[in-house]
C-alpha cells in the first residue's frame, strides 16, 4: 500500500498535534478537580462543582452555589468524605438540584480511581461511579 503525498502530510500532522496524557497523580492529596458527570448524568454547562484535597486531610470546593470544606479519609483505592460545613445561599432551581446531586454523591463516596486518562472517578459501595471529575487549577484568591 501506497500513501500519497496528501495522506502521508495529514498523517504527519495529526500526529505532530498529539498531546501525551496527563500522568495521574500517586495520591489525592494536593490535587483539584471539576465535575465532569454525577450519577453518570452531564452537568451544567457553565456551573462549576468543585473538589480539592488538601495535603492534611481536608476536602473543599465549589458544590454549585456554596462553598463546602470538611474531613477526607483516603487510603488504596477507598475513599469517604467527614460531615461537610457549608455556606447557605440560595441559587437559581437548577444550580441548586445539582449542587444537591454533588453533595449527595460526595456522601455516597466509598471508594476512587484515577484512570490513565487523568479522571479521577468516585464509586459508591456497589462499584458505581457517582460522580466523574476531571482535573482542575484550584483558584486562589477570592472571588
Amino acid at each position: 500500500m501506497t500513501l500519497r503525498p496528501f495522506s502521508l502530510l495529514a498523517l504527519l500532522l495529526l500526529t505532530g498535534c498529539a498531546r501525551p496524557m496527563p500522568t495521574p497523580p500517586a495520591s489525592l492529596a494536593g490535587t483539584a478537580w471539576l465535575a465532569e458527570s454525577i450519577d453518570e448524568r452531564g452537568v451544567i454547562d457553565r456551573l462549576q462543582s468543585t473538589l480539592a484535597f488538601d495535603d492534611e486531610g481536608g476536602v473543599s470546593g465549589n458544590a454549585g452555589c456554596n462553598q463546602f470544606f470538611g474531613p477526607y479519609e483516603a487510603d488504596d483505592a477507598t475513599l469517604t468524605f467527614g460531615a461537610l460545613g457549608m455556606t447557605k445561599r440560595m441559587c437559581a432551581p437548577a444550580v441548586m438540584d445539582q449542587e444537591t446531586a454533588f453533595t449527595q454523591a460526595l456522601e455516597r463516596t466509598a471508594s476512587y480511581a484515577i484512570s490513565e486518562t487523568g479522571f479521577l472517578h468516585l464509586a459508591d459501595v456497589e462499584g458505581m461511579e457517582v460522580l466523574r471529575l476531571a482535573p482542575h487549577e484550584a483558584e486562589t484568591g477570592d472571588e
